[in-house]
């Protein structure tokens, strides 16, 4: 069922005393507190109850209508301006935090444009894919690789220094041919010799 205020024929002295301002006078104090300026809403807080209200139904038609209890709509008031001293200051905090991680990152923002202006730049890892890694000889090696480069390769290394002194790679035919691009990537040479490590340390474990 809908919400009305409570209707009275008439009211006795006692309750006049209670319910002692028009609509019109609650709508000014309303707008004076800075609460609402819309009666449409005042008419739902009487409904709703959250004002203590009382409709007139008899009597000359200037005494008839909606009468509010004065003590009914200072309590509201007080409530309505509290909940909104909250949010205010809740905005304020928020936008203070705002502020703050804004500064931040301007600040960071500058440090790297400084930092690259400066020549210091991240540089990237290159990864490199190797797999069905296979020892032929203490000294030899075969694997395939996805990337950087693509292929299946045979390294020779030489055991004394732990360096890589050739680069070949299979084509056509199961040709071996010697690979210029890999040999000359140092990356890449340490790379293999690590991987290689790897494997005769773990055929040392295993055995």
């Amino acid at each position: 069922m809908k919400n009305e205020v409570r209707k009275v024929d008439f009211l006795t002295e006692q309750e006049a005393g209670v319910y002692n301002l028009t609509k019109e006078q609650a709508m000014s104090r309303l707008k004076e507190a800075g609460v609402s300026e819309s009666e449409q809403m005042l008419n739902r807080w009487c409904r709703d109850q959250e004002i203590d209200a009382v409709r007139i139904a008899k009597g000359a038609p200037k005494n008839r209508g909606i009468r509010i209890a004065s003590d009914s709509l200072e309590a509201f008031i007080q409530t309505k301006s509290g909940n909104a001293i909250e949010l205010l200051n809740r905005i304020k905090e928020l936008e203070e935090q705002l502020q703050a991680m804004e500064n931040n990152y301007k600040a960071a923002k500058l440090e790297i444009k400084q930092l690259k202006d400066s020549g210091i730049q991240k540089k990237k890892e290159r990864a490199y894919n190797m797999h069905d890694f296979v020892i032929q000889a203490d000294d030899v090696v075969v694997f395939k690789m996805n990337s950087p480069y693509k292929g299946t390769f045979k390294v020779t290394i030489d055991p004394e220094k732990n360096a890589v002194t050739d680069v070949e790679k299979r084509g056509n035919r199961n040709v071996w041919r010697q690979e210029y691009n890999p040999f000359a990537d140092e990356e890449f040479k340490k790379a293999v010799i690590a991987k290689r490590n790897e494997h005769m340390e773990q055929q040392k474990t295993n055995a």
